[in-house]
């Protein structure tokens, strides 16, 4: 009987100090992953991850150690896969920068050609930054900017030389007196250049010039035939009859430019042919009958009209 009992109390003892240990081991577990969690909170990979391989040496059988110390080496790969990244996009924004600045040198030389050649290259390197494509537009529109200032520019020093060679011939007219060629001459030029202020200041006196010379021709030639009137009553009749030739030289010469029919022409066609015939001797009958002293005096007033 005392062996019995001695045996069933050494059992008990047996499982209690199985129990205490496994109370112990589950204890210093649950203490290692609560530090190993705190530290992966703490993003300290490292350190938790040799907590959880010191519990693993301990007690290689719990599969929750395992577990804990996977997802802490995920962790920690995370993060040096992010510091990667994060390092990398440093890396990259340094350069983008350096090559942007680089650039914009380029710009503020009026080297728009390397600046864009520049941020194209960039933009290679680093596909994924907006700002290189943003800057390489701003350089493009300069640079289109630049080649309109630079035609305008061109554009403007042509007609400047056209202009101003145009003005000294139109100068040079108007000093030697002729004034009706440098009206010609400028209109021409202002069918080139309609909104220039010189040429259409130019051609204004220049009008003027003319206008003023055709009244003083008007006046000069009322006074001549005002004279030649006077003294020779003739005159008036010379007149008459050259101004009768005319219109009926300029009648004759509109029926003649008409097409003649195949057919006989009308009656009547015919007949207004010849009363112009008639007029036309008649007014040469007039004019032959001045006398040889009208005629002279007629040519001698014509002559003072020019």
């Amino acid at each position: 009987m005392d062996r019995r009992e001695a045996a069933g109390k050494l059992d008990r003892q047996r499982r209690e100090a199985e129990e205490l240990a496994q109370r112990e081991q589950d204890r210093a577990i649950t203490q290692g992953r609560t530090e190993a969690a705190k530290l992966v909170s703490e993003a300290q990979f490292q350190e938790a991850i040799a907590i959880l391989n010191r519990l693993a040496l301990q007690y290689p059988n719990h599969p929750t150690i395992g577990a804990d110390r996977t997802a802490a080496a995920l962790a920690w790969g995370q993060q040096i896969h992010e510091e990667e990244e994060r390092v990398q996009r440093q890396l990259e924004g340094a350069a983008v920068a350096r090559g942007c600045e680089q650039a914009a040198a380029f710009v503020r030389a009026g080297d728009y050609q390397g600046a864009i050649a520049n941020l194209e290259t960039l933009a290679r390197q680093y596909p994924t930054h907006v700002e290189i494509q943003r800057e390489r537009q701003d350089a493009v529109r300069a640079w289109e900017r630049q080649i309109r200032e630079e035609q305008e520019e061109a554009r403007l020093r042509r007609e400047q030389a056209v202009v101003m060679q145009g003005r000294e011939e139109a100068a040079s007219l108007v000093r030697d007196g002729n004034f009706q060629a440098a009206v010609t001459l400028l209109d021409r030029i202002l069918a080139q250049f309609p909104r220039n202020a010189d040429l259409q200041e130019d051609r204004a006196a220049a009008a003027r010039e003319v206008e003023r010379q055709r009244r003083e021709a008007e006046e000069r030639a009322k006074r001549a035939l005002a004279s030649l009137q006077q003294r020779d009553p003739s005159v008036d009749l010379q007149l008459e009859a050259l101004e009768a030739e005319g219109r009926a030289r300029r009648a004759l010469e509109a029926f003649s430019a008409k097409k003649r029919p195949a057919t006989p022409a009308p009656q009547a066609r015919w007949n207004w042919l010849a009363r112009l015939f008639a007029l036309e001797v008649r007014v040469r009958c007039a004019l032959f009958s001045l006398t040889a002293q009208a005629i002279a005096t007629g040519h001698r007033g014509a002559a003072m009209l020019f």
